[in-house]
This record gives C-alpha cells, structure tokens and sequence, in this order.
C-alpha cells in the first residue's frame, strides 16, 4: 500500500509576522524579500514542510488524496478527518461515499474488494491548534538562528536540544528538530505504515 504525498500547503498557522514576534525581532517581517526577513520566510517555509510530512496539513482545507486500495478499504495518510466528500475510480468514474467511513482513523471500507490503481478522494482535514503552531515556530527560529550562525548557548539552549534516536526524526547526532518541538508534534503523528 502506497500513496503519493500531496505539495505542502501555505499555511496561515502560523505567519512571518508571528514568528518575527516570537524571535523578538518584529521587524523581520517587515520585508521578506531582504535579509534578514528573507532568511526567516525561508527557515519557516521549510519548518511547516517538514511539520506536514509528520503530521498532514496544517490548515482544515478540502484535499485530494490518491491512494491505492488495501483489499475494501482506502487508507488516507491522515487522521481526525473532517468529512469524506467524494471518491473517484481509477478509471475516473465517481463513486459513491460508503457508509462506512472511519474519519478518526482515516480508512474508508467498501461492501466489496476494490480494483486495482490509483483512487482520488477528497477529503476535509482537521485544524491544528496552539500545540503545532509552537512546535513550528520552536524549528523555524532553530533552522533561523542555525542560518544566522547563532550559538545555542545561553538561556534559550534548551529549546535546542536535538531530539534523541527513538522520537519523531530518529538519529541521536548531526542536526535535528529541537526536542520540544518533537514532543508537540507527537500526539499528531501521521502513522508511518506511508511511503
């Protein structure tokens, strides 16, 4: 069972001018088209990507999702769904939405086996909150202040400790997602039976 990973949304979790505010340095954002604002778009740009490989989409949206049939069911990469809308064939036909449609879990199941192929669904995620915009501006002023050539020393160190072999990124050495960060993500995991 495979699916093919949708393009990272542009989030409104969290902004530029949030994250300026959150670093302390609310002129930033003033012009991202200069340093240092530049550099701070693009450290969060990469920190909501990475965050949505982990955990999905950040902003509750309708999405496409093409997936491949295991057995009955259509398994989204996504969880804590909103709503399920429709369904289309590998062969582009529109199917009917079943009644059985576990939005928490992200699997559809059909009365009978599915064919083969790909398989287009369209379905509304859930929005994060409060926990996920933290954990994204916790990486994006690491990967910010990494750019910069900032030291982790000093009272903020603890923010940047890297995350240990067994949480979300693996590996105990080289460059990681600070350990807060991690454990914010956590409970929003996608499950990893993807890619």
């Amino acid at each position: 069972m495979a699916f093919i990973p949708e393009v990272p949304s542009d989030s409104t979790l969290v902004t530029v001018r949030a994250l300026a505010d959150f670093i302390d340095a609310p002129g930033y954002a003033d012009d991202v088209r200069t340093e240092p604002g530049r550099t701070l778009k693009e450290a969060l740009d990469a920190a909501v990507e990475w965050v949505e490989t982990q955990i999905g989409p950040l902003d509750s949206a309708a999405r496409d999702y093409t997936v491949y049939p295991d057995g009955r069911s259509l398994v989204l990469p996504d969880t804590h769904l909103l709503e399920v809308s429709a369904i289309t064939a590998p062969d582009g036909s529109d199917v009917a939405v079943p009644d059985d449609v576990n939005r928490l879990a992200g699997v559809i199941t059909f009365p009978a086996r599915l064919r083969r192929g790909e398989w287009t669904v369209t379905a509304t995620t859930r929005e994060h909150g409060a926990s996920v915009a933290l954990a994204v501006k916790i990486i994006a002023a690491h990967l910010f202040d990494v750019k910069r050539g900032a030291s982790s020393a000093g009272p903020r160190t603890d923010i940047f400790n890297p995350v240990g072999g067994d949480t979300l990124t693996g590996g105990s050495s080289g460059f990681a997602i600070p350990r807060r960060a991690a454990q914010l993500l956590a409970p929003f995991k996608r499950p990893r039976v993807f890619g």
